[in-house]
């Protein structure tokens, strides 16, 4: 509704402009190679007449361009303007560009009649004039390559212009053998390193699609690598490196001397053809009715900067200049394709030009890709290609790297890739662990592993387990292609499954504190109340992570397979992100200090080392997982696999030492013996139980001096020297003893 407000109110304006008699100034811009601008200043001047003889009170003020302007391509230049100014209205722009430009240009279908676009070839709207569902252009001219057939040696030798390929090839060994004429080119190309060679390259491989309904072929695929290596045979049997990378100059003087028996050219204005003896036709295909040939030349947009007051101005000349009576005025000037397709079954035009031929042309545009400037993106196509044709690459390679310009990797176990086999492996090995270490909690329900499994109790071993578990899943989704959505999963999953793996083994250090105190005694009986409290924090970080924009930054990787990585782009995040880790590092600090005071404690001493060597490997991998997230890796799969080893590794290694070893040890009972601490089944512990409990009473009154006169660093110390709890139970001694006797008379 307010859209159509405001077109009425810029109607309303403009015919007030008009009846005070002041006409409305647009900008218009064009480019024109060799500085042959007649062609844009007669359609301009066109309008204007039209414009002053139909009182319209429009007037274009027309700019033209050559190709660099202050050391700047008109491309370049074209974007800058587009971007920052709103000096011009209306563009003649190269369709190449129309990916570029479409952001900075409107929508016509929003101010266009709908009969206004529809007299336009469909595909070729759809292949270069929309952006984003958008139509930000109509053609307007569209230049193309034809074969230019040297009729004199065709009908000396009564040959036909070839239809296919392979007959060219034919028809060329035939005349140059017998011609034996070392001036005489065969065929040239056009397969330099300009634009021609890029647009000479997507309208080979498209003349050897299939069939002629087919699409562009994809570029891996075999039509595409048989089209190549047709292209090369070509160049070696009737051609050479030199005449294949001639420019264009080259290509002109070819058909100006008659040098050429077949040459590739664009399509030339009328007056050519009484001075060469040529006669032109599609290009050859594949298969005779096959042909290709690139859709090259100009559209015209309106820039979505354009002033308000200037817009039904713009809109009026818009279609003037793009309607099917003006086109056809257009048609007696230039020989090009025009875009509408109903002009070419006009009798009149067709005794000008050759509108049969016209008819035959099979376009299809130049591609592009969404992480390269489009000038980078053809240089790139062009060398990797020449790599192929002046060099030894294999087709196959080539179109690999060509096919990465326009690619984002991923790790994958579904779709075909190079690394599909070592993904599955990667997979196969996460699941085999994963389910391993979840099978083996079924243990904790056994009977003869309850001796092995008594420091914590089986809820608890159950969710410091669950933790690894959750560590090591956070593996899953770095397989297929990231988004935000994954990025932030993956954190969440690497955090919680931490803080899951380290809550048990908290509360079990904090209730073993050598010195009975109010805090442990609290947490004995409240248990469940102590992991509350850490799921609930661990929640309120998740919700945090979770709140702010995680950025999927695309690695390019020069010559080689571009992939996604997370990034965090934003201060907020890095708050976030900072206070989480803070809040981790104080948890493995209080962890850590109450391990260093329990370190000596004979009864728990096999359960609290194995703890402290897991939370250990933990930190280590952790910032090796972080130091690594910091170095950018060219390979995508080894960006995967380092990141999924060190995953595993630490998940591994930590499930060992905290729980598998425990396992391990019932299947060797002989060493179990040794080994566990609960129990020192040996005459020497027994004694050492005596000793270590007078010395603790010793101690304890070492301690209560030192509450009054040292440091906290030194009660630590003490505790951490202590080798027994200080709340010693005679009666618990006594049953330890019995315990100990009868392990003892049990048979090795």
């Amino acid at each position: 509704m307010i859209e159509i407000i405001f077109r009425y109110i810029f109607i309303i304006l403009f015919f007030i402009i008009i009846i005070h008699g002041k006409d409305i100034s647009l900008n218009a811009i064009a480019y024109t190679p060799y500085n042959s601008d007649q062609f844009y200043h007669s359609i301009i001047d066109d309008f204007n007449e039209y414009s002053e003889k139909n009182n319209l009170g429009i007037k274009i003020y027309l700019t033209v361009c050559d190709i660099y302007i202050n050391n700047q391509s008109y491309g370049s230049m074209i974007e800058s303007l587009l971007k920052k100014s709103s000096k011009y209205d209306l563009y003649f722009y190269d369709n190449a560009y129309t990916q570029t430009y479409g952001p900075y240009l409107l929508d016509l279908k929003q101010y266009l009649p709908k009969e206004h676009i529809d007299i336009y070839n469909s595909e070729l709207l759809s292949q270069s004039c929309e952006y984003e569902n958008k139509l930000v252009g109509l053609p307007y001219i569209i230049n193309y390559n034809v074969l230019y057939s040297n009729k004199n040696l065709l009908n000396k030798y009564n040959k036909r212009i070839p239809k296919t390929w392979d007959e060219l090839i034919e028809t060329s060994k035939y005349i140059i053998e017998r011609e034996n004429n070392p001036e005489l080119i065969a065929y040239n190309g056009l397969f330099d390193e300009s634009e021609h060679g890029i647009c000479s390259i997507y309208e080979f491989i498209y003349s050897c699609r299939n069939s002629v309904d087919e699409p562009f072929p994809d570029i891996r695929s075999n039509t595409t690598v048989n089209a190549l290596n047709l292209l090369k045979k070509i160049k070696e049997e009737i051609a050479s490196d030199y005449i294949f990378n001639s420019n264009l100059d080259f290509s002109l003087n070819l058909l100006l001397e008659g040098k050429g028996l077949f040459v590739k050219f664009w399509i030339l204005d009328n007056f050519f053809f009484d001075i060469i003896p040529y006669e032109f036709s599609i290009l050859p295909g594949i298969k005779e009715g096959i042909s290709g040939s690139i859709i090259s030349g100009y559209n015209l947009g309106i820039a979505n900067s354009i002033l308000p007051e200037k817009l039904e101005a713009s809109i009026i000349a818009f279609k003037y200049l793009i309607s099917k009576e003006f086109k056809k005025k257009l048609s007696f000037i230039q020989n090009k394709y025009l875009g509408i397709d109903s002009i070419y079954e006009d009798e009149e035009i067709c005794e000008k030009i050759d509108c049969e031929t016209i008819k035959k042309l099979q376009l299809t545009s130049r591609s592009f890709s969404k992480y390269y400037e489009f000038d980078d993106y053809n240089q790139k196509i062009i060398n990797y290609i020449h790599q192929f044709l002046y060099k030894n690459q294999t087709a196959s390679t080539v179109l690999e790297k060509i096919d990465d310009l326009t690619r984002i990797h991923f790790i994958s176990i579904t779709e075909d890739g190079n690394y599909k086999k070592e993904a599955i492996a990667v997979f196969m090995i996460t699941i085999i662990l994963l389910v391993s270490m979840f099978l083996s909690l079924l243990l904790l329900f056994f009977k003869k592993f309850n001796e092995n499994f008594n420091y914590m109790s089986k809820d608890s071993w159950i969710i410091s387990i669950t933790g690894l578990i959750i560590i090591m899943s956070s593996i899953f989704p770095s397989y297929g292609t990231l988004n935000e959505i994954k990025c932030k999963i993956q954190f969440v999953l690497i955090f919680m499954g931490n803080l899951l793996n380290l809550i048990p083994i908290f509360h079990k250090f904090i209730i073993d504190f050598p010195e009975s105190n109010r805090i442990s005694e609290y947490f004995k009986t409240h248990k469940y109340f102590f992991f509350f409290f850490y799921f609930m924090s661990c929640l309120i970080f998740i919700l945090l992570n979770l709140s702010f924009k995680v950025k999927v930054t695309i690695i390019i990787v020069d010559d080689g397979q571009n992939y996604k990585e997370c990034s965090v782009k934003n201060i907020y995040g890095y708050i976030i992100i900072t206070i989480t880790i803070i809040y981790y590092l104080l948890t493995i600090t209080i962890i850590m200090i109450l391990s260093y005071i329990e370190w000596n404690q004979e009864s728990v001493m096999f359960d609290v080392r194995g703890m402290v060597y897991a939370i250990y490997s933990e930190i280590l991998f952790i910032v090796i997982l972080f130091i690594f997230e910091l170095i950018s890796i060219s390979n995508y799969f080894y960006h995967f696999f380092i990141k999924t080893s060190l995953l595993l590794i630490l998940g591994t290694i930590s499930y060992i030492l905290i729980y598998g070893m425990r396992i391990f040890i019932n299947f060797h009972k002989k060493r179990n013996k040794m080994m566990d601490m609960n129990y020192l089944m040996n005459d020497t512990f027994q004694k050492n139980i005596r000793i270590s409990t007078k010395l603790d009473f010793e101690t304890s009154e070492t301690i209560s001096r030192d509450n009054r006169k040292s440091s906290i660093i030194l009660k630590i110390r003490n505790y951490h020297h202590r080798s027994t709890s200080f709340t010693f139970n005679s009666n618990n001694f006594t049953e330890n003893s019995n315990d100990i006797n009868k392990l003892n008379m049990e048979p090795t």
